[in-house]
C-alpha cells in the first residue's frame, strides 16, 4: 500500500488503484488500502466507486480525517453536495485545528452559493494555516463571489506572497484588480 500512495503524490491515479486492490485482495479489511483506493478513484473523477470505497474505509475508522475528506470529495463528484458537507463537518468535529478541512468546506459551500459562510470556512482555515495560499485564494474566491472585490483582491495578492504560481488567486485577482 505505500507503494499506492506514492503512486498517488506522483499523480498516477491508475497505478495506485492497482496496487490498492491488489493489497485489498491480501488483506480484504485494511481500512488504510480502502482509503487509498478511495483517493486514487477521487482524482479519476470516479464518484460512486470512491463513495464506497471511503465508506468501507471509515467502517474501519468512522473518525479518520482523511477518509471523511475523500468521502465528501467523492460525494461531492456524484452531486451530492448536502451529503460532502456533512462529511466535511463530520471532520471538522473531529479535528476542529485542520485547515484543509475548513478549506474544503468552504470549496462545498460556494459550490450551494453559500459565499458568505465559504468566507467564513476558508477565513478560518487561514488562521489555521496562515502560510497556506490554497486557503487564501479560497478565501479570495469566497469574498468574489460576494462581491467583496476589495477583499477579495487584498486576500488574492496574500495568496500570491505566499505561492507567486497559485493558480487561483491570479484567476481573482485577474476578474477583481
Amino acid at each position: 500500500i505505500d507503494r499506492a500512495e506514492l503512486l498517488l503524490e506522483a499523480g498516477r491515479p491508475e497505478d495506485a488503484e492497482r496496487e490498492a486492490r491488489a493489497s485489498l485482495l491480501a488483506q480484504p479489511g485494511d481500512g488504510y488500502a480502502h482509503g487509498i483506493l478511495a483517493r486514487a478513484l477521487v482524482m479519476q473523477g470516479r464518484g460512486e466507486e470512491a463513495v464506497a470505497a471511503a465508506r468501507e474505509a471509515l467502517e474501519h475508522d468512522p473518525e479518520d480525517e482523511a477518509s471523511l475528506l475523500v468521502l465528501a470529495l467523492a460525494l461531492s463528484l456524484t452531486g451530492d453536495l448536502q451529503g460532502a458537507e456533512s462529511a466535511i463537518r463530520h471532520g471538522i468535529a473531529v479535528d476542529p485545528e485542520n485547515a484543509t478541512l475548513h478549506r474544503w468546506l468552504a470549496e462545498i459551500l460556494m459550490q450551494t452559493d453559500r459565499n458568505a459562510e465559504a468566507s467564513g470556512a476558508a477565513s478560518e482555515a487561514r488562521a489555521l494555516a496562515p502560510h497556506d495560499a490554497d486557503a487564501a485564494a479560497a478565501y479570495a474566491h469566497a469574498l468574489m463571489l460576494q462581491g467583496r472585490t476589495d477583499d477579495a483582491e487584498h486576500a488574492a495578492r496574500e495568496a500570491l506572497a505566499i505561492d507567486a504560481e497559485n493558480d487561483r488567486a491570479h484567476h481573482v485577482l485577474g476578474l477583481v484588480g
